[in-house]
């Protein structure tokens, strides 16, 4: 999970976004089983504006495991980071803050979870040192042995919610390793890997 920086809110967005959310939780208030669909506005739709917000947020990385390409084992999906499917989140289903760019296994094991203390890339002060560190015999991510014990249990959270340490994401991150190791800078797909390597 890398740092990144969330910039202003995307045009549509800014104009529709609250009014969109604003309608979902009255529709879902009335009938439980109402299902969100990303709508259009002024003839665009606020999906496109949002992929590419957040796409351009993460470079194309998802913004949780930070794998890329995002479409070599699935997807490219924006993903809502206090979940659509909660009562008291209903209103941020069009909010630029609550959006983030994830690939398919990440949104998969997220799903509708949600913990005040899953860790978002894009707060104030964020570091990747801060909370993880990585064990090169496994690939895994693990909190942070150094770190606080409020630090290391964000960073249990949040591995655990996104299932950061599934089997094919360790093995991902130790072929990026040998790449980054080889001088191979286009194999390596984890942006937090070089500084890490370069230190062990």
């Amino acid at each position: 999970m890398q740092p990144c920086t969330r910039g202003p809110a995307p045009t549509l967005l800014a104009t529709h976004g609250q009014s969109v959310g604003a309608d979902y939780a009255a529709r879902r208030g009335a009938d439980p089983a109402f299902e969100f669909r990303w709508p259009r506005r002024d003839g665009q739709s606020l999906y496109d504006e949002a992929h590419a917000g957040v796409s351009a947020m993460t470079d194309q990385h998802c913004a949780y495991c930070d794998g890329f390409p995002l479409d070599a084992t699935g997807r490219e999906e924006v993903d809502h980071f206090k979940p659509k499917s909660r009562p008291e989140f209903y209103p941020l289903v069009c909010d630029w803050t609550n959006l983030f760019l994830c690939c398919t296994a990440c949104n998969g094991a997220k799903r509708e979870q949600w913990d005040a203390d899953l860790l978002r890339p894009d707060a104030p002060g964020y570091a990747f040192e801060a909370y993880f560190e990585y064990r090169f015999d496994t690939g895994e991510l693990r909190p942070a042995s150094t770190a606080s014990a409020e630090a290391q249990r964000r960073a249990g959270r949040t591995i655990e919610i996104l299932d950061l340490n599934r089997a094919g994401n360790c093995a991902n991150r130790k072929r990026a390793r040998r790449c980054y190791s080889r001088g191979d800078q286009e194999g390596n797909d984890f942006r937090f890997l070089p500084a890490l390597c370069d230190r062990a």
